[in-house]
């Protein structure tokens, strides 16, 4: 309760300044050293041998500016949160106070019978849901406690990460992390991921795992950060498939409700990922969506890093939309003869089933969604009209699309 979460930003701003002291020492480098392998002024054996070690020399100055920026980044990400994280917990405490408990240094409430009068203690000794009460204030206390614990759980993991060599085999012995990310938040994205490719590869999570993932997903619902690690961790192929499995788990009687979430979550994470801000123009009005402005700052968008996430997904959308994947709703498992027995559904119809339970998609989103849709079905643009048709008796009608 008493730790200057101060000393996490003052080494943040120690990090930053290792960061530009590695970019002054990479110009030095290039200009002093490295021109000498490349300007041609040295030929020969000696020459050829030393110029790839120079380009290793100079990238791993700029992966080390790069490391440092993130653990940078991570540390005031860390003091943020725990400042935060420190305030709900004493609001938790007196919350408890303010309700006659009295908190012990171990956070266990019980009832403060110095305070109260003798009438209320006379009362508290003879109420027998006083035991209760007291654990529900435990329980509140330990709430925002466990939440300390899963934030400084992920902040070691995101300082562990960043320090990783990235690529052990790249002939570099313990190279400084040029791919490290600077985002706590990032780090869990990709930790659900993680999570929910073991469940598309499993069919099934430990009760624990399960819990993780929806915590993460709860703790970082529409945050930008941890929905595009996720998704990239993923894949569009990876998430049409998880979204799949959710909905052939959404059975399962003892977790269908924790898929339900999970499957809420993932429509809520694809609209806060591929999120296209509201352009403004002059005077800050917002530009017309389809207009020439709108359209030259969604170009310019597009060269962001969001943009690039955006780019980058939608993409391969456009060939995991249009694959064949499998669902339990649309394949008839009794009948191995049947009609419908073992077809398959279409990528874009199982994200299209998905959005539908999440909302706050962007515009551009769903314009470029509709477009791509159209394409694949266009024969002019070498589509499949019928590719979407599905056959099979789905609710109570009998339909073929």
């Amino acid at each position: 309760m008493t730790t200057k979460f101060s000393l996490l930003g003052k080494a943040a701003t120690k990090w930053d300044e290792a960061a530009k002291k590695f970019e002054s020492t990479q110009k030095v480098y290039d200009a002093k050293v490295k021109s000498v392998g490349t300007d041609g002024s040295w030929n020969g054996q000696s020459a050829t041998a030393a110029q790839p070690v120079m380009t290793i020399t100079s990238g791993q100055y700029t992966a080390a500016a790069k490391e440092a920026r993130a653990i940078a980044s991570i540390l005031r990400d860390a003091e943020n949160q725990f400042v935060k994280l420190r305030a709900e917990l004493k609001s938790a405490v007196a919350d408890a106070v303010n309700a006659g408990m009295k908190v012990s240094e171990d956070g266990i409430a019980r009832y403060d019978y110095e305070k109260a009068s003798e009438a209320d203690a006379n009362a508290a000794r003879h109420d027998p849901d006083l035991h209760t009460v007291e654990d529900s204030w435990t329980k509140h206390i330990d709430k925002a406690v466990k939440a300390f614990d899963e934030t400084d759980k992920y902040v070691k993991l995101a300082l562990k990460q960043a320090v990783e060599d990235p690529d052990p085999l790249d002939g570099v012995n313990h190279g400084f992390n040029g791919k490290a990310l600077d985002d706590i938040e990032a780090v869990e994205g990709q930790k659900a991921g993680d999570l929910a490719m073991k469940l598309n590869s499993n069919g099934h999570l430990k009760d624990t795992e399960l819990a993780e993932l929806k915590r993460l997903e709860r703790e970082n619902k529409g945050d930008k950060d941890f929905s595009q690690a996720f998704l990239n961790s993923l894949g569009p192929k990876g998430t049409i498939s998880f979204s799949n499995k959710l909905a052939d788990l959404a059975g399962d009687k003892k977790h269908a409700q924790d898929y339900r979430q999970l499957r809420d979550a993932l429509a809520t994470n694809i609209a806060s990922a591929t999120k296209v801000p509201k352009f403004k123009g002059e005077g800050g009005k917002e530009l017309r969506f389809g207009s020439k402005e709108y359209s030259q700052a969604y170009s310019q968008w597009l060269k962001s890093p969001d943009g690039n996430f955006y780019e980058h997904f939608r993409k391969g959308l456009q060939k995991a939309g249009v694959a064949k994947y499998g669902l339990d709703a649309v394949t008839e498992k009794q009948n191995t003869i049947g009609r419908y027995h073992g077809q398959q559904v279409r990528g874009y119809q199982s994200l299209i089933t998905l959005m539908q339970h999440g909302d706050g998609y962007s515009t551009q989103f769903l314009t470029d969604m509709g477009d791509d849709i159209r394409a694949a079905e266009d024969k002019k643009q070498g589509g499949d009209p019928d590719i979407w048709d599905l056959y099979g008796d789905f609710g109570d009608q009998r339909q073929s699309r």
